[in-house]
């Protein structure tokens, strides 16, 4: 999660929301994120996300809606159990996503186990 307040930046989203669909082409991804993104939209694998920030489970309704059929990115600190089964039953796979800063690392660099030491160090 990122710190309250703080920039997503392009690069850092792009990177998580690439980590989490990887070879999938899901409609509706939601990502348990906070901080703020200034774009309106976002490329990934070839396809053009809509990023909205979802507050609530009327907004997060209404981003649908408005989306109407494009891919929809969904930055929200809601929890699936928050979300009815109607919403959960449209996302990648059926909740909101956490993503696991060292899984984004092992997708960056191709690699498929973490030094069991890194995992303690916390500030990377």
């Amino acid at each position: 999660m990122s710190r309250s307040g703080s920039e997503l930046t392009v690069s850092k989203l792009r990177n998580q929301l690439d980590t989490v669909v990887k070879d999938h082409r899901p409609d509706v991804v939601a990502l348990a994120l906070s901080g703020e993104f200034s774009e309106d939209t976002l490329e990934c694998r070839g396809r053009t996300y809509l990023v909205r920030r979802a507050r609530s489970v009327l907004e997060f309704h209404d981003h649908l809606d408005q989306a109407a059929g494009r891919p929809l990115l969904c930055l929200t600190e809601l929890d699936s159990r928050e979300l009815g089964l109607d919403l959960r039953c449209r996302l990648h796979k059926r909740r909101v996503i956490s993503v696991d800063p060292w899984e984004t690392v092992k997708h960056l660099f191709d690699c498929r186990n973490i030094e069991s030491s890194l995992l303690r160090l916390g500030h990377l």
